[in-house]
């Protein structure tokens, strides 16, 4: 587990590093915990099951993960967390199911008590430059989370990075929103299943965007649609074969329609930045980094996986 620069000072360190998905050791109510951080997480941070019960964590409160067809309930304590610089005050909470098949528990950037978090995603390249997102914070108090946002239409569209699941993806009344704005459709036998927090697996069919969405260098043009939750995804129809807008070089005109309602998460995937060696949140700054190499040529922003 990657562990905050120099763990012997006695003033809380500003700087944590990760070596990509990886996990931090806090105590929770005085018990040893070890907390998987991904970006992606919203909300409080989120316990196993076992780990609450040996907190002895009194629940004040419930509230619920909204995946769409399923919800998950969850119960909500304030108790004290030690990230290694004295104990303070947190909310966290916890499910029958566990959070985490990796560690004790799931954790945000959000809710890390440092100015700076790097993820480092592998070996750094001479040919590398460095994006900088504005960093923003959205989120009601239960589901706070941290990442960018991006203008699509005439609305702008939430974007946070998770390492944990490889393709990009979107619910059903997100991939309504894009198809309609970006001139999207879903690719031939693309069905596939996406794994989820809570253990929670979801069915998914690709949809590519003739008009890719820009963010910073990247060009994003592959989602994996979640295609039943939070609607239907019935404005996304399917790409034939003679599709002209879909032919690498083509110059076309755009029909760009106003129709479709997002909801407010459009999440990256590994896969988007694989070329990429360092994702870091700037607190103080409000900056996202972005450390990569270009993209190799003649491969579209994203392959669906085999």
């Amino acid at each position: 587990a990657s562990q905050p620069d120099d763990p012997r000072a006695t003033d809380p360190p500003s700087v944590l590093r990760l070596q990509g998905l990886d996990t931090i050791d806090v105590l929770v109510n005085g018990v040893p915990a070890r907390l998987e951080v991904n970006p992606s997480v919203s909300g409080p941070i989120m316990l196993n099951p076992d780990v609450a019960e040996q907190a002895k964590l009194r629940r004040s409160e419930q509230m619920t993960y909204d995946f769409g067809e399923y919800q998950v309930p969850n119960y909500v304590a304030r108790t004290g967390v030690d990230f290694g610089s004295g104990e303070k005050a947190r909310r966290v909470a916890w499910t029958k199911i566990p959070a985490s098949t990796r560690a004790d528990g799931l954790i945000g950037v959000h809710q890390l008590p440092y100015d700076r978090v790097t993820f480092d995603l592998g070996a750094a390249k001479a040919s590398e430059r460095v994006q900088r997102l504005p960093l923003k914070r959205t989120g009601l108090r239960n589901f706070t989370r941290v990442g960018t946002q991006v203008e699509v239409g005439e609305r702008e569209v939430f974007v946070v990075f998770t390492l944990s699941v490889d393709p990009n993806y979107v619910s059903a009344g997100t991939a309504n929103f894009l198809a309609t704005h970006q001139e999207g459709g879903f690719v031939e036998n693309s069905e596939d299943v996406i794994e989820m927090p809570f253990g929670m697996k979801r069915p998914t069919r690709d949809m590519r965007l003739a008009y890719p969405i820009e963010l910073g260098d990247l060009r994003i043009d592959t989602f994996a649609v979640r295609i039943n939750d939070h609607g239907k995804a019935d404005k996304v129809g399917a790409i034939a074969q003679d599709d002209e807008r879909f032919v690498d070089g083509a110059i076309i005109v755009s029909r760009r329609k106003r129709k479709g309602r997002p909801d407010v998460i459009t999440r990256i995937g590994r896969e988007e930045i694989a070329h990429c060696s360092r994702l870091s949140f700037d607190m103080k700054a409000k900056e996202i980094e972005l450390s990569c190499a270009p993209k190799p040529t003649g491969q579209p922003a994203t392959q669906p996986e085999p």
